[in-house]
């Protein structure tokens, strides 16, 4: 039997301690109803987050907001929390892919809302407005986007349980 100490915790060296039969037997279980609750708490959240930033943008400095086209947002009290919201489930749809199927799956989902996040970012900066339009509108979609992974993130270290050998690990 593995020891089991604070100050020793499972780590790929730890692995390599397990005799053959108990690291095959490795299974990881993913909570999907867990992911998704936290998925839907955070895309409420990010909904949040878009009309506080909406409010401060456009009612407080009175600077438009810019879709990645680089095209005013008209209604943006409604799409850019609409929008994050359907990116936040979206991403938790990804999260729960890589969770199933990915060794390291937070690290990936990091860096793929990381590149998401910039192709938004700089879609806003290559098509055009003012640079104040760009630079409030950019802030906001990163603040969004952060948000998101983050939050996420997080949810993913409480959806997912392994074990070994039928002994649950975390």
């Amino acid at each position: 039997r593995p020891p089991r100490s604070t100050l020793f915790p499972y780590t790929p060296l730890f692995r390599s301690w397990l005799p053959a039969s108990w690291a095959a037997s490795q299974q990881t279980e993913v909570s999907a109803r867990r992911l998704w609750a936290g998925g839907g708490a955070t895309a409420v959240v990010a909904a949040g987050i878009g009309v506080v930033g909406v409010l401060l943008i456009r009612g407080l400095l009175g600077i438009p907001i810019l879709s990645a086209k680089g095209q005013l947002v008209n209604q943006a009290m409604t799409v850019v929390p609409i929008s994050a919201a359907l990116a936040a489930l979206v991403a938790t749809a990804l999260l729960h892919l890589l969770l199933l199927t990915t060794p390291r799956p937070t690290a990936f989902f990091g860096a793929i809302c990381a590149i998401v996040v910039a192709i938004i970012v700089l879609q806003v900066f290559i098509v055009g407005g003012t640079t104040e339009q760009q630079v409030a509108t950019s802030v906001l979609y990163v603040v969004i986007g952060v948000a998101i992974s983050c939050l996420l993130s997080g949810v993913a270290r409480t959806a997912v349980r392994d074990f070994i050998a039928g002994v649950r690990l975390r």
